[in-house]
């Protein structure tokens, strides 16, 4: 589905966010649960992420794609650098190579913390994890990831962080891609289509106090619901 949304001004200093897509949690095929940390210094975000993946498919599974579209401004040669340079828009181009979005990745694991490997796809905004057993269809695999996502200048995509000094975050943490006859991934092209299955979200966001919380915009999709 092509998730449609709007910002979400953040006010808490912590804020506990189940946000669903569609509202009733029984709808969701997969579960997400993150704690991130706002790093003014490096204009990114410390997060530990959890992900319940269920197999809906009747395939067993034995790795999962993921979307990390943080990741797609980190290079020249991605496909949203191509994108840009299709469109004649040189700014992405000569932007300095520290001042590029990207996604460090810390660790991947198992429910146990057992490290999981994985891999760059062909291109550099899909994530591909190795599960160390089979998923059987129906069945629910729990996996623990630590990364760093830096955060790109608003410029040029209209999020990001602006000129201001504002956070406006979208596409800032991993998610599961669609299983359907296959791997649906698809790379960040400026067109906002990320494709997903229903999810429902569980967010802690910590922000330190020099950084106003009226300078933070999250965005999340149109059917939610809040609470925190």
């Amino acid at each position: 589905m092509r998730p449609r949304g709007i910002y979400l001004r953040l006010r808490k200093f912590y804020i506990l966010a189940l946000i669903m897509i569609p509202i009733s949690l029984a709808w969701s095929q997969q579960e997400i649960s993150i704690d991130a940390t706002l790093k003014p210094q490096s204009r990114s975000l410390d997060i530990v992420q959890e992900v319940l993946f269920t197999n809906t498919s009747n395939d067993t599974i034995s790795q999962i794609y993921f979307n990390d579209w943080a990741n797609s401004f980190s290079t020249k040669t991605t496909p949203l650098a191509e994108r840009f340079g299709e469109n004649f828009d040189r700014a992405f181009r000569f932007e300095k190579d520290e001042d590029r979005g990207r996604t460090q990745i810390y660790s991947v694991a198992n429910s146990q913390s057992l490290a999981l490997e994985w891999k760059r796809g062909d291109e550099l905004d899909i994530l591909i994890v190795q599960l160390d057993s089979v998923l059987q269809p129906g069945e629910i695999y729990k996996l623990k990831f630590q990364y760093n996502s830096k955060q790109p200048d608003a410029r040029l995509t209209r999020y990001g962080v602006t000129r201001q000094g504002d956070y406006k975050l979208k596409y800032w943490y991993l998610t599961p891609a669609v299983y359907r006859d296959g791997w649906q991934a698809y790379s960040n092209k400026n067109s906002e289509d990320l494709f997903q299955a229903p999810t429902s979200y569980r967010i802690t966001f910590n922000s330190p106090r020099v950084i106003s919380w009226s300078r933070i915009w999250m965005w999340y999709p149109s059917s939610r619901q809040v609470t925190g």
